[in-house]
């Protein structure tokens, strides 16, 4: 019962901040057609009792944000999923026939973009689960043993024997090998994207059940910079972890005694769209805060599209998108960090920020710390 709050609590940060992380532009004829089906089905449904246009207002509004914020073609067509039952339970009506025709000429439209083999095995294998359940069984069970088999790091197993170890990446490696795992606790990567969120994770680290190991994978999701994804735990591993050895596409990493002095930060005020000088080994934290408009905006569709523009000193320029939650926690940011190697072994010169003012404020408040990695021997 204790865990309840901090569980409701934890749950909370977790949808409060997922629209601002996770959206995802998609298809402009896909979202018109749903903006179409939304005003037909308020159009139907005017002649319902109050009680029903309130339900299906609230409920296709989600179901609309649902399908638009994070958009591509799984949750896409599961609003139109939603349109056409919505319509059925209408009275019969032209704009509730014609209503029905439309929500599945979208989602037929929204499924094109899917391989005609590839639907058919999605649907048979559907249709195996719902007929023939013990040859599912047997098919998860084969699928396990090939997971077993694509997993395995027996080297790597065995130097962690019972240890502790935390995943940066792909959980199934602890699982498939049967290891001692000992999550952060938003063990996902990509889903610590709150403030609340970002530091729990780092607090693991420095607490008494932080992990003896850490096995580390690259991970890049939706441009992103991936040293700011869960960036806050990403340096107390630098900081607290020393590389090990390798396998496969992954490296592990082992708990040393930290002897590493925090540099007092510095902050400084920018605009969106000016550049910054950034020294080599520096950890920075952007402050970009939505303007009025830009909260509407995140409120009825998706966040605004922020870009982070490096310049290395070779004249490179790399964009990545930037999350204001995510990107307003420390995270590393030069040396620019590419992959795996770059981590292990340890140039980059000016960044900004690209950040439409319509959407949000003009002033990015910025945090830079000096960050000492130690060079691998």
């Amino acid at each position: 019962m204790d865990n309840i709050p901090r569980y409701l609590s934890t749950s909370w940060q977790i949808t409060s901040g997922y629209g601002d992380a996770m959206w995802q532009a998609g298809s402009t004829k896909e979202l018109v057609l749903a903006l179409i089906v939304l005003l037909m089905l308020a159009v139907a449904s005017s002649r319902s009792r109050y009680a029903v246009v309130f339900a299906l207002g609230a409920t296709g509004f989600l179901s609309f944000k649902h399908a638009f914020v994070r958009q591509d073609i799984y949750h896409a067509a599961g609003f139109f999923v939603f349109a056409a039952f919505a319509f059925i339970l209408l009275r019969r009506s032209w704009p509730q026939k014609a209503g029905i025709a439309l929500s599945f000429v979208a989602l037929l439209i929204c499924q094109s973009s899917i391989s005609m083999p590839m639907l058919l095995s999605r649907w048979k294998g559907e249709a195996v689960a719902l007929i023939r359940p013990l040859k599912l069984h047997h098919q998860l069970d084969q699928q396990y043993l090939q997971l077993e088999r694509r997993f395995a790091l027996p080297r790597l197993r065995e130097i962690i024997g019972t240890g502790s170890v935390d995943v940066r990446g792909d959980q199934r490696k602890a699982i498939f090998n049967k290891l001692n795992w000992r999550p952060r606790p938003i063990f996902q990567t990509y889903s610590a994207y709150t403030p609340k969120l970002l530091a729990a994770n780092a607090v693991f680290f420095e607490g008494t059940r932080a992990p003896e190991f850490i096995l580390a994978t690259w991970e890049e999701r939706d441009a992103r910079l991936p040293t700011a994804d869960d960036g806050a735990a990403f340096l107390k591993m630098l900081a607290h972890y020393e590389p090990v050895t390798g396998e496969a596409d992954c490296y592990l990493f082992r708990r040393m005694k930290d002897s590493r002095v925090p540099s007092p930060a510095v902050v400084r005020e920018t605009e969106t769209g000016q550049r910054i000088e950034i020294p080599t080994f520096q950890t920075a934290a952007f402050e970009i805060r939505y303007s009025l408009v830009g909260k509407l905006r995140n409120f009825f569709y998706r966040p605004a599209p922020v870009l982070l523009h490096l310049t290395l000193a070779s004249g490179e320029v790399k964009t990545y998108k930037g999350v204001p939650s995510i990107i307003g926690s420390e995270f590393l940011l030069s040396p620019l960090l590419e992959s795996l190697n770059d981590v292990v072994n340890f140039s980059s010169g000016p960044a900004g920020i690209e950040a439409n003012p319509r959407w949000f404020k003009r002033k990015i408040r910025v945090t830079l710390r000096e960050f000492a990695l130690r060079p691998t021997r």
